[in-house]
C-alpha cells in the first residue's frame, strides 16, 4: 500500500506501488485461478491510474525527465489486467477509453511507437497493441497491425527489436519481439500453418540454446519514449517465457523436446521465495514482471497441452484431469507417473 494505491512494486522490495508492476502481478493471480483479495483493489486503484488520454504511464522506471506520457505496452499491461478482473469494454469506462488510445494511437503504417510521441513504430509495441485489440474485438486495427508485422519479418524470419530494418540488412535482434510477433500473429487468428508463423518459429528454434540456462537470452532497449522531456524506458526482455508461449501456439506440444527443456531451464530458476530469476536484472533481485511471464508461459504451455490431448480419443479425461498430468509431465523430468499413459490411450 502507498497512499491508499494497492499494488506490486518492480522488484517486490519497496512499498512503491508501480502501474505497470501493479498489472503484471495482477496478471500474474488471474494466470493461476487464483481467487485473491488482492485482484479487486489492485484493479480499482489500476482504474484510478489511468491518464486523461486513456493510456496508462509507467510510475518509477523512467530514466532522465520525469513525464507521464501514456507507454504502449503499460496501457496493454493495464487493459489486460482490468479485462482479467472481469471488466468489459461495454461496462467499464476504463477499458474502454484505453482501447480507444490504442485506436488513436496507431500509425497510418499500421505499427505502434513505445509511446504516442516515439518516433518509430515497434515491434514488441505493435505486437502487444495487436494482441490486445484482438482481445476486445477491433477487427480493422488489428489486421493493419497484423500487415505491419508481416511486411517487418525478416527474410531469416526473425523480428528485429527497436527499428524496422531492410529484410537483408544484418541485424544481432534478440529472440524477444520474434516471440510478441508470433503471439500477436495468433492472438489475431493467423494459423500455424501460416508462413510467417512457420517461419518465425523456426527462427526460434535455430536461436534455442540448450546448455544455458536462459535457453533464449534476455535483452535490454534502452528507448526513448518522450522527445519533449528526454525521458527513457530500459525495457527488460525476459525471453524465454515468451518464447516458449509463441512456439506453444505455433503447434508445438509437450511432445516436443524443446519445449521440454526450455520449460525444464525456467523451472530451474525459481529462487526458493517462489521468485524466478533473470540475466536482464540482478540475479539475486526478485522482479514482478519475472514471475509474470513465468506464470503465464507454464500456464499456456500446460493449458495447450492439455488442449492437444483432448483433440485425441481421450476418454474419462477432464481439462482439469489433463492439466494436471501436463503439469506432473514438466515436474517429473519429462516422463508420465505410473498408469498415466495407459489412462490416456498411449
Amino acid at each position: 500500500m502507498e497512499d491508499g494505491r494497492a499494488g506490486w512494486s518492480q522488484y517486490l522490495s519497496n512499498d512503491a506501488v508501480g502501474v505497470l508492476s501493479s498489472a503484471q502481478g495482477l496478471l500474474a493471480l488471474a494466470h493461476t485461478c487464483a481467487r485473491s483479495r488482492y485482484v479487486e483493489p489492485v484493479a480499482r486503484c489500476l482504474e484510478q491510474a489511468q491518464n486523461n488520454d486513456g493510456g496508462w504511464q509507467v510510475k518509477h522506471s523512467l530514466r532522465g525527465e520525469p513525464t507521464q506520457i501514456s507507454i504502449t505496452e503499460s496501457t496493454c499491461y493495464c487493459l489486460w489486467a482490468l479485462v482479467e478482473s472481469g471488466r468489459t469494454e461495454e461496462e467499464c469506462i476504463a477499458v474502454s477509453s484505453g482501447a480507444a488510445w490504442l485506436l488513436n494511437t496507431q500509425r497510418r503504417s499500421g505499427g505502434w511507437g513505445v509511446s504516442e510521441r516515439s518516433a518509430e513504430a515497434q515491434v514488441i509495441a505493435t505486437a502487444f497493441a495487436v494482441r490486445m485489440l484482438a482481445r476486445l474485438g477491433n477487427r480493422g486495427a488489428v489486421e493493419r497491425g497484423v500487415c505491419w508485422l508481416r511486411e517487418s519479418q525478416r527474410e531469416d524470419g526473425s523480428w528485429p527489436l527497436d527499428r524496422v530494418v531492410a529484410p537483408s540488412e544484418p541485424d544481432l535482434s534478440p529472440p524477444a519481439p520474434t516471440a510478441h510477433a508470433i503471439i500477436a500473429l495468433s492472438a489475431a487468428g493467423v494459423p500455424p500453418t501460416d508462413n510467417a508463423v512457420i517461419q518465425g518459429a523456426a527462427y526460434l528454434r535455430r536461436r534455442f540454446n540448450a546448455r544455458a540456462a536462459e535457453p533464449w537470452p534476455s535483452a535490454l532497449s534502452d528507448t526513448l519514449v518522450d522527445p519533449q522531456t528526454d525521458s527513457r524506458l530500459l525495457f527488460r526482455h525476459y525471453t524465454t517465457p515468451w518464447a516458449l508461449v509463441a512456439l506453444s501456439l505455433a503447434g508445438a506440444g509437450l511432445s516436443d523436446p524443446l519445449i521440454q527443456l526450455g520449460v525444464r531451464q525456467l523451472l530451474a530458476q525459481q529462487m526458493p521465495s517462489g521468485a524466478w530469476r533473470c540475466s536482464a536484472t540482478v540475479p539475486s533481485s526478485p522482479t514482478v514482471w519475472a514471475a509474470h511471464d513465468t506464470v503465464f508461459a507454464l500456464k499456456t504451455v500446460v493449458s495447450i497441452g492439455a488442449r492437444i490431448l483432448q483433440s485425441a480419443p481421450v476418454l474419462g479425461l477432464t481439462t482439469t484431469s489433463l492439466e494436471s498430468m501436463m503439469v506432473n509431465f514438466l515436474l517429473s523430468n519429462g516422463s508420465f507417473p505410473a498408469g498415466a499413459e495407459e489412462a490416456m490411450g498411449a
